[in-house]
């Protein structure tokens, strides 16, 4: 009854700590779920961001084409229209100030010309005439007083011719030559008195002839300096002419160098439009670049909520398989308590039976019977023959000499053995190198059933103490008395592991009663 006791006991405290162990590890699965849904969130969230900053860039591209293509299309008519402007109001504004200038320096021209040649073709013949008179004068001082009649009648007849001439060069001359011929009216007026003072002069005396004529000479030398001068004016009036058309040549010139600039400025827009659409081309094919790396972000976000729907799932599943475990390990505590009560009440019977098989044996010493025990029916027994397979990854390194039964003074095989177990045997040591992800251990384990009776149905490795390492139970495959059987334990060791033995024990999942051997996995940090 005390062994039943301690191992009641012993049974109480194992489901305490799987107990603990697997709300531990329903914690640690509850963790993870809510660590995975976190990540999924940002995941979520990042991509909702990247979907708006498509959008975002989208919008934006869109309004950057239209702004842009808006722009140019206004700023190429705007230079056209005033290209167009310019060179229309340049061309006309050289047209009508060459026209101007031109028909101004013909009229002047003309002008001058005619009223030069008119003075000139008048002073020739009022100086041919007054030379002609004198000669007439003197011949007609010698003749008589009739010969000087005579020369009074021509010198008449050609004032007359004269004045006659004046008239139709006057009338010919423009407005600007009025005060000159009016000048030339005046001295042809002069003339005449004089002319006819001296022909009234030469009826009185010679000297006053001879006074006549130098007054007349020196008329003419006038004549002839006024002449010279307006000769002078008219070659100034002719270098204004020729200063006239040098300016208007320059504003053609800069005319025609301002539509150049026009049309190089028009060039100029021309060619920064191709600039734009050919920026607008890089930033169609920089947009396009940025959507292609959204949508290849999008799927891979995508990817990523999918593996951790996946992994939601699969921490679903083993937290449903830890909370049915725990069900299960609850439900095995119960009734290993109601079995406990029930050993109780039995073991009360039996003392109330015993004490009448005492009182029986008091009345009837005479007959001395003895009471003998029914013999308890053979329990389920298994033993350790030899690790028959080990297939690590390439992060781990064994130590194969220390494979083989433990121990028993050592602190584990003593907890092992005080639990009930009859052989503890250390199935791999492995050191880890400095793991990123987890390491793949298969240790192959050969067990034989040593025991007379065959394994019952619920015999199963189940974890003790320890990182479970993946593997918290295990199912044994039936065997006879006798019969061999080999066991894969497929283990899974975490990365940056702080190291340390993980045990299991074969038992009766029925009745927990323990089948003999227990078995230790050990991994250690490499020094």
């Amino acid at each position: 009854l005390e062994a039943r006791d301690q191992e009641v006991s012993h049974l109480h405290e194992e489901v305490r700590h799987e107990r603990a162990f697997s709300q531990k590890n329903v914690d640690r699965a509850r963790l993870e779920l809510q660590e995975q849904s976190a990540q999924t969130a940002a995941i979520q969230g990042e991509a909702d961001a990247l979907r708006r900053a498509l959008e975002q860039t989208k919008d934006e591209r869109r309004g950057f084409e239209e702004s842009a293509a808006k722009a140019a299309r206004a700023e190429v008519e705007d230079a056209e229209a005033r290209f167009q402007e310019d060179r229309s109001a340049a061309a006309t504004q050289a047209e009508e100030v060459l026209r101007a200038a031109l028909e101004a320096a013909g009229k002047e021209s003309e002008d001058l010309t005619r009223c030069f040649e008119s003075k000139l073709a008048g002073l020739r013949k009022s100086h041919n005439a007054a030379s002609e008179e004198l000669r007439v004068q003197l011949e007609a001082q010698r003749a008589a007083e009739e010969s000087a009649a005579c020369a009074a009648k021509a010198a008449r007849a050609e004032l007359e011719d004269a004045e006659a001439r004046f008239e139709e060069g006057r009338s010919a001359a423009a407005a600007q030559a009025e005060e000159v011929l009016r000048a030339a009216l005046e001295e042809a007026d002069d003339m005449k008195r004089c002319f006819e003072s001296k022909i009234a002069g030469l009826r009185k005396s010679h000297s006053a002839d001879t006074q006549r004529l130098q007054a007349s000479e020196q008329q003419l030398a006038a004549a002839e300096r006024r002449l010279a001068d307006e000769a002078q004016a008219a070659e100034a009036v002719v270098a204004q002419c020729d200063v006239d058309r040098q300016r208007l040549e320059q504003l053609l010139a800069a005319a025609e160098r301002k539509l150049a600039d026009d049309a190089q400025a028009a060039e100029t827009v021309v060619a920064q439009r191709q600039v734009d659409k050919q920026r607008l081309q890089a930033s169609e094919q920089l947009l396009a670049a940025a959507e292609r790396t959204l949508a290849d972000e999008a799927q891979a976000a995508e990817a990523v909520v999918a593996q951790c729907d996946v992994d939601r799932q699969r921490l679903e599943q083993l937290l449903a398989a830890a909370e049915r475990k725990l069900a299960d390990d609850a439900q095995a505590a119960e009734t290993v308590v109601a079995q406990r009560q029930v050993d109780k009440q039995r073991l009360q019977a039996l003392e109330q039976r015993l004490a009448a098989a005492e009182r029986r044996l008091a009345d009837e010493a005479q007959s001395a019977e003895t009471v003998v025990a029914a013999p308890s029916p053979p329990l389920a027994s298994a033993k350790v023959l030899r690790i028959e397979t080990s297939a690590i990854g390439v992060e781990a390194v064994e130590d194969a000499d220390t494979r083989g039964e433990m121990d028993s003074g050592t602190r584990l095989a003593a907890v092992l053995l005080a639990a009930g177990a009859r052989q503890v045997f250390r199935v791999g040591r492995f050191c880890i190198e400095g793991a990123a992800e987890p390491v793949p251990v298969v240790v192959g384990v050969s067990l034989q059933n040593d025991g007379a009776a065959p394994w019952p149905e619920t015999a199963c490795v189940v974890h003790h103490s320890g990182d479970n390492l993946g593997l918290a139970l295990l199912m044994l495959a039936p065997a006879r008395p006798g019969e061999a059987v080999a066991l894969r334990m497929d283990l899974t060791v975490p990365p940056r592991s702080a190291g340390g033995p993980s045990a299991w024990v074969l038992r009766d999942a029925a009745t927990h009663a323990p089948m003999g051997p227990a078995l230790v996995f050990e991994t250690m940090p490499r020094e």
